[in-house]
């Protein structure tokens, strides 16, 4: 046996097998084309049959509704015709059509008499009685409305002759009542005349009443509906007799009648009643029209009982042919069936045929092919399961000298050349294996985490020191195979955690279920490590160990500060509502709370004048005070700046909230030593309760700040309950701020002027700039009312400039030396621009600085005596005078004046205004010995009576000023006050 036998073998089969499939494919071809041909006449004959069949009842559709459309409106014969023509020879053509298929089919059509002809017949005559049924109608129609309109002209004549005669009738018997009221003539007398006289005319009227009726008669008549069809002689005779009723009755009128106007009417009326004979009776009347339109009629409907069973000679074709495709299709089936049989028996010969062929082979096939190679796989696939690699010993299949021979042998070289291979690549993965591991603990080594593996069976395979560093234990016992449970027992031993600690129970689970697992752990000095264990292929884990106590403290910190207010350590904003929206939760079930919101009365004027570091220190010094005034489950929150609220629960009655609220305030308002300074603040407080007020948090909480706001009107450092009114105040106050910020610009604000004078002579020594808000709905608004918004808001500053600049430009405008005072706010007396401003408005403005007073409250020395006395200095070398404002009211003005001596000092007009009183008496008396002592001009404020000015004068006082020397006055105003050299008697004090 050569090389090539099997080779030659192989082909051979499958030439065997290809000739057996060819002749099966051949019987198969015959078997389709027989059959093929017995459908393709079925198909080429019933198919385009039907087609043309109902394209043919299609065109006698057409024709039919042609004929119908005819004579309508906007249709004309010829049209339709036209129409019907084309029509017709469309349907001659499907009808040879039809004839030919059944001639090619071997069957005749039977049509009996040609019915197209015939319907083209009577569709030529619908059209036409269709044409005369529109032509009569219209002719009609027009004669009716003709007949119509004559009937009303002579209607409206009659109603001439009848009034006119009304009229006759009423002048007789006018004049009869006047000949019978004047004694004329006798009632009997004039009774038998009227008689006589009113016979023509009622005989007049009698028959033109008639013939109002008749004329009604035949108006009836021509607009009935008889024309539709009916007794056309009977209605002609009711006309014709009317018409001969209105000519008599004209007639015997026309001889009742006296004057020549009704004759004329009569005459016209004749004319209209002949012609209306006419138009009715005559030969082309209306009633001739009438016939021709009922006999169209009668013609177009013969015409459409015609069609209607042309049509149904149609459809019996369309049966016909329905019935021979029947027949035909079912022809093609019993053909069709014969062939089909024949075929089955072919195909059923040629396999069985193949199928023993193909058999016989292949057991060929298998024997000297098939299981020689089954017997080389097996071999394979054993060498591949057990490693064993041996050669194949079956020398049978090793000794062939055909190509499966030449695979055995080839196969059997594979295997030594595999084992080898096999022992050099053990040789050389036993290196390779050694320097990857000596890698692989150094990367783990490397790692900022700790790692420990382990395998199926719980022991240590390897771990870095970095695990140690995390738990901070000697890890050398744990060498490759030492058990998990030794290292969790020496992290016991050595205090690491405690016993029964949960990471022996999260390392056996994340060996035993396969899945990995991420958790936390405690340690017994108190920090936190993250575990996270992934299985490994061989049935172990991987551990690794991260400690992150820091990372947790952080997130712990950033969670606090979202929350809380940094400088106090209190509850924010977020964290406030947040709370309140749970204890609101609670009020339905018999909880009630009250919201407090409370701010620090004068706590700007602190951070403007002592610095923000000591406005810090005292908002940590007011958080501990008011906590100190709170139970446990009161919620206490800074909500910025020095705005404040708290949530107190469970109160039982509105007096627990005012009374939480009162203490506050006392505790608040206590002096506080801050960096040497002392300092009083005050509160004031706004509280909404949850049974009155809503259970809204944001409409509770905007409650409590409207409430807030109250307590500030009042004059700060008290408590308010919110009520419904405040929420329009509020409205108003937040209008008024909008209108403040455009005040300026919109040149509302005007400096007014009111006079100091000396107490010695009273001459006018200065004026004192005091602002004015000329407001288009309030009127003149005095800056009492609205200075602290201003300063609220922000634009002091900017009004303060304006207020200097425009006092010091009218200043020049005065003779002499008479001064001008301006009063300073502790913003623009904080501001590093203020001694740059003043320069600038004395360049700009000319005013020599020795007529320029400013006025500097107590209240802005409370700022640090350094930065304080520098600003007084940079101000005196300028060469502006300084006074010292409602001295006697603040905290250190004492100590100033020995710091810095002042040009004037101002008592404030309280005193003055309770001189009555001993204690108010005795400041008035030693402020003036002192400020004499320390040769200051003393200023006494609120003047406004003789007794007042005179108690000045006696205690020393070197100026006065007060409404006994005038009002604030426009600029304009001055030149007339700086008339008086004398102060005016007590009487003329204004209130």
């Amino acid at each position: 046996m050569t090389h090539q036998s099997i080779r030659r073998k192989l082909t051979a089969t499958f030439l065997i097998l290809a000739a057996g499939a060819v002749a099966g494919g051949g019987v198969g071809i015959y078997c389709v084309s027989r059959i093929a041909a017995t459908v393709g006449v079925y198909a080429n004959v019933t198919s385009p049959l039907m087609a043309e069949t109902m394209a043919l009842i299609d065109t006698a559709h057409g024709l039919k509704s042609t004929a119908f459309r005819a004579g309508r409106p906007g249709s004309t014969y010829a049209d339709a015709i036209d129409e019907i023509s084309a029509l017709h020879a469309e349907a001659d053509t499907r009808i040879r059509a039809i004839e030919g298929y059944f001639a090619k089919a071997g069957a005749e059509l039977r049509l009996g008499n040609r019915i197209e002809e015939r319907f083209t017949a009577a569709l030529d005559r619908m059209v036409k009685a269709s044409e005369r049924e529109a032509q009569a109608a219209a002719q009609a129609e027009q004669l009716r409305t003709r007949i119509v309109r004559i009937s009303g002209r002579a209607a409206h004549v009659i109603e001439g002759i009848a009034a006119a005669t009304g009229q006759d009738i009423a002048i007789i018997e006018e004049q009869a009542n006047f000949d019978i009221l004047n004694g004329v003539a006798t009632v009997e007398g004039m009774s038998s005349l009227i008689t006589h006289l009113l016979s023509e005319p009622l005989q007049v009227a009698g028959r033109a009443q008639r013939l109002r009726g008749e004329l009604h008669a035949i108006e009836r008549a021509v607009r009935s509906e008889w024309m539709a069809g009916g007794d056309f002689d009977s209605s002609a005779r009711g006309i014709r007799a009317s018409l001969h009723t209105v000519r008599r009755l004209s007639k015997e009128m026309s001889g009742l009648m006296r004057h020549d106007s009704d004759r004329i009417q009569l005459a016209m009326l004749d004319r209209d009643i002949a012609a209306l004979g006419t138009l009715t009776l005559g030969e082309y009347g209306l009633f001739a029209e009438a016939r021709r339109l009922a006999a169209a009629r009668a013609s177009l409907a013969a015409g459409r009982l015609e069609v209607e069973r042309l049509d149904e000679d149609y459809l019996t074709i369309l049966n016909e042919a329905q019935d021979f495709v029947s027949r035909l299709n079912s022809d093609a089936h019993a053909s069709a069936t014969v062939v089909i049989e024949q075929a089955l028996a072919f195909v059923t010969i040629s396999v069985v045929v193949y199928l023993i062929v193909a058999t016989l082979l292949g057991m060929r096939v298998a024997r000297k092919v098939t299981h020689p190679i089954d017997r080389l796989t097996q071999h394979a696939a054993r060498i591949s399961r057990s490693g064993d690699m041996q050669r194949l010993e079956d020398t049978a299949i090793v000794t062939r000298l055909d190509e499966i021979g030449e695979l055995a042998r080839a196969f059997n070289a594979m295997i030594a050349d595999l084992q080898y291979a096999r022992r050099r690549l053990v040789e050389q993965s036993e290196a390779k294996v050694q320097v990857q591991y000596q890698r692989l603990v150094s990367a783990i080594g490397s790692l900022r985490h700790g790692l420990i593996m382990y395998d199926r069976e719980h022991n240590v395979v390897i771990w870095n020191d970095r695990l140690a560093e995390i738990y901070d234990f000697d890890m050398d016992f744990a060498a490759p195979g030492v058990p998990l449970r030794d290292v969790i027992g020496e992290l016991v031993r050595q205090d690491v955690i405690d016993a029964g600690h949960e990471l022996v129970s999260i390392a056996r689970d994340a060996v035993g279920t396969r899945q990995p697992v991420a958790y936390t752990i405690a340690l017994n000095d108190g920090r936190s490590i993250a575990i996270s264990s992934s299985p490994t292929p061989d049935g172990g884990a991987v551990s690794v160990h991260e400690d992150i106590t820091e990372r947790l403290q952080s997130q712990e910190r950033i969670a606090f500060m979202a929350l809380h207010d940094m400088l106090t350590e209190l509850p924010n904003r977020v964290a406030f509502r947040d709370r309140l929206v749970a204890a609101l939760s609670r009020v339905p079930r018999g909880h009630p709370l009250a919201v407090l919101a409370f701010d620090l009365d004068h706590f700007k004027h602190v951070n403007d004048t002592l610095g923000h570091p000591v406005g810090d220190t005292l908002l940590k010094s007011v958080a501990e005070r008011v906590r100190a005034c709170l139970r446990p489950s009161d919620t206490f929150a800074r909500l910025g700046g020095d705005e404040f609220a708290i949530v107190q629960l469970d109160i039982e009655a509105p007096r627990m909230a005012s009374a939480l609220a009162a203490r506050m305030i006392a505790e608040v308002s206590r002096p506080y030593e801050i960096d040497g300074h002392k300092v009083v603040i005050g509160a004031s407080v706004g509280i909404a309760l949850s049974s009155d007020d809503g259970l809204d948090p944001d409409d509770l909480l905007r409650n409590a700040d409207m409430a807030l706001y109250r307590s500030k009107e009042l004059g700060r450092g008290t408590f308010s309950f919110f009520e419904p009114g405040m929420n329009q105040r509020m409205q108003s106050r937040r209008t008024m701020e909008m209108e403040l910020r455009n005040a300026l610009a919109a040149g509302q604000f005007e400096v007014y002027y009111q006079p100091l004078v000396r107490a010695d002579s009273g001459a006018v020594s200065c004026f004192e700039a005091l602002l004015r808000w000329h407001h288009p709905e309030r009127g003149t608004v005095s800056a009492c009312d609205f200075i602290s918004l201003i300063e609220e808001i922000g634009i002091i500053g900017r009004v303060g400039r304006w207020v200097m600049e425009e006092a010091c430009r009218t200043a020049t405008t005065w003779p002499g030396t008479i001064g001008i005072v301006v009063n300073l706010s502790p913003v623009q007396f904080a501001s590093d621009e203020l001694v740059d401003n003043v320069r600038r408005i004395l360049a700009d403005t000319g005013l020599e600085p020795a007529r320029l007073e400013l006025d500097i409250s107590e209240a802005i020395l409370l700022k640090d005596a350094g930065a304080t006395v520098s600003t007084l200095q940079r101000l005196r070398e300028l060469g502006v005078q300084l006074s010292m404002d409602d001295f006697g009211t603040g905290y250190s003005s004492l100590g100033y004046l020995r710091k810095f001596p002042f040009d004037k000092i101002k008592i404030d007009r309280s005193f003055m205004r309770d001189l009555d009183s001993a204690g108010s008496a005795a400041i008035v008396r030693a402020i003036a010995g002192l400020a004499n002592m320390l040769g200051i001009s003393a200023v006494a404020e609120g003047v406004e009576t003789e007794d007042q000015f005179a108690r000045a004068q006696l205690e020393g006082y070197q100026e006065v000023q007060g409404f006994l020397f005038g009002q604030p006055v426009q600029g304009a105003d001055v030149p007339a006050l700086l008339s008086r050299t004398t102060p005016p008697r007590a009487g003329a004090a204004v209130a």
